[in-house]
């Protein structure tokens, strides 16, 4: 009978670690259980973000002297105990946790759009004077039942001051990246424009209920930002079920604490605020949970 295993004395040492360091003994594992090529493509890009650094120096010699096989020195617990190291750094890996997420060209653009779109507001008249933002396109339930049926779309882009833009700026750059590698380039943009713009409908139709103010001005890309998050959290959603994976779990968990606390926050300000989030929220795990099936971790 084999003897039993206990994956947790995996745990203490690698839940610690720098996720580059982590990265970098999970890959020494994947070596020993004879994964070679795996281990070498995780290597790889992490060694061209550390630089000429001690770690940039231990991936240099890692790569240059791979480790000898486990099974070469252990017995059948051994190898298997780094074989649980290998299958836990391609659910780390395969989950997002990637040391210093590049910028991809979607999420860049979208930034960009938002930029340069304040920009033109400050040039009109002032990023917080309501009359201009009005004028460039902000949402206003009255307006939008009018027949102003691009303000939906176009106050997305629009922002209240420099510190609205920011916020929101901070969060597409955060999660934005992630969803945008594992949905593509077209779902993730999509993604962005439905949740932001049906957000901002879903406010128009409150409005025409009388449950939020008629008049009110609405501008921003929270609607958006958290589409995408909840896009993400769906994702990660998917993952667990289809794999059970620990990490998909971890960071749908996170991901729902997140809106929990934005809610809270939201609740202090503006019931407006509040529904513009949620409802973006809601778009965006609505979206993905319709539309993808996320891939089984290899």
């Amino acid at each position: 009978m084999a003897p039993k295993t206990d994956w947790g004395c995996l745990d203490g040492p690698l839940a610690g670690m720098h996720a580059d360091h982590r990265a970098f003994w999970l890959a020494t594992a994947a070596f020993a259980a004879g994964r070679g090529e795996a281990a070498r493509a995780w290597l790889a890009p992490l060694a061209a973000a550390a630089g000429a650094g001690s770690l940039g120096a231990a991936i240099e010699r890692r790569l240059a002297e791979p480790p000898p096989l486990a099974s070469a020195a252990l017995g059948a617990a051994g190898t298997a105990i780094v074989a649980h190291a290998v299958a836990a750094l391609a659910d780390e890996l395969h989950h997002g946790e990637k040391p210093r997420p590049r910028l991809r060209s979607v999420t860049g653009a979208l930034v960009a759009l938002n930029v340069a779109a304040f920009v033109v507001e400050t040039a009109a008249g002032g990023a917080t004077d309501v009359t201009t933002l009005f004028r460039l396109g902000a949402m206003a339930p009255v307006a939008v039942w009018a027949g102003e049926w691009w303000r939906p779309f176009s106050a997305t882009f629009l922002h209240f001051g420099l510190a609205h833009l920011a916020f929101n700026a901070v969060g597409l750059l955060l999660f934005g990246p992630f969803v945008e590698s594992r949905l593509g380039r077209a779902r993730y943009a999509l993604v962005y424009v439905l949740a932001g713009t049906g957000s901002m409908w879903g406010l128009a139709l409150l409005g025409r209920a009388g449950l939020v103010p008629n008049e009110a001005i609405v501008v921003g890309a929270s609607g958006s930002v958290m589409g995408v998050i909840g896009a993400q959290a769906a994702w990660m959603r998917r993952s667990w079920l289809s794999d059970r994976s620990a990490a998909a779990r971890r960071r749908a968990r996170d991901l729902v604490a997140v809106v929990a606390l934005q809610s809270l926050i939201d609740l202090s300000l503006s019931p407006l605020t509040l529904a513009a989030h949620l409802l973006g929220f809601v778009l965006g795990v609505a979206l993905v949970s319709a539309t993808v099936s996320a891939p089984r971790t290899r």
